[in-house]
């Protein structure tokens, strides 16, 4: 048996790196305080979603292409490169991550965690990781949300961000991030 490394231990998921095949394998893991039915099924419903998710966006911006899946589990390509919370970002890769962004919003997809922790820098370009929150909505709500979190993770850089965002709703958007934020400032 091959040794796999742990790279991950979230709350959803065990995530293990293969260098030597260049595949990561991410696994949903039981849940000892749901019910044995409503576990299966929430695991298989959400391994099943993020791997929707991630074969719909194939093509249209960089995600790690998904090799194989099963009911709690799915393989991917290993990408290669630093997540951009680990590096000292610039202009031009905010620019980068908000077109990323903007991207998702076009194909209704909304990730629920995008930040710099889930961003690569690859020679291949920027690559957008971990959909386990990820859902697809055309609510301007949503995406409005999605915005709002992402913008606490670049802002230092909002402004080339929302430059590369470039999505055809964004002033709606934005509208609504503003009135997120007012409704945020008074959270005790």
């Amino acid at each position: 048996m091959e040794k796999k490394e742990v790279i991950t231990k979230g709350a959803e998921a065990i995530v293990r790196i293969n260098k030597e095949k260049g595949i990561v394998i991410k696994t949903r893991n039981k849940k000892s305080y749901r019910t044995k039915k409503l576990d299966e099924r929430l695991r298989k419903e959400r391994t099943r979603r993020e791997v929707r998710i991630m074969k719909k966006l194939e093509g249209k911006l960089l995600v790690p292409k998904v090799l194989s899946y099963s009911k709690y589990s799915f393989v991917m390509e290993f990408v290669e490169g630093r997540r951009l919370n680990e590096i000292e970002i610039n202009k031009e890769i905010a620019k980068k991550a908000g077109k990323s962004l903007g991207v998702l919003h076009k194909n209704d997809v909304v990730h629920g965690d995008f930040s710099r922790a889930n961003l690569i820098l690859s020679k291949k370009g920027l690559y957008v990781i971990d959909f386990g929150l990820s859902f697809i909505s055309k609510r301007i709500e949503d995406k409005a949300d999605d915005l709002y979190f992402a913008l606490t993770s670049f802002k230092e850089f909002k402004e080339d961000f929302l430059k590369g965002y470039g999505y055809e709703e964004k002033e709606k958007i934005l509208k609504r991030v503003e009135e997120i934020r007012k409704r945020a400032r008074y959270v005790g």
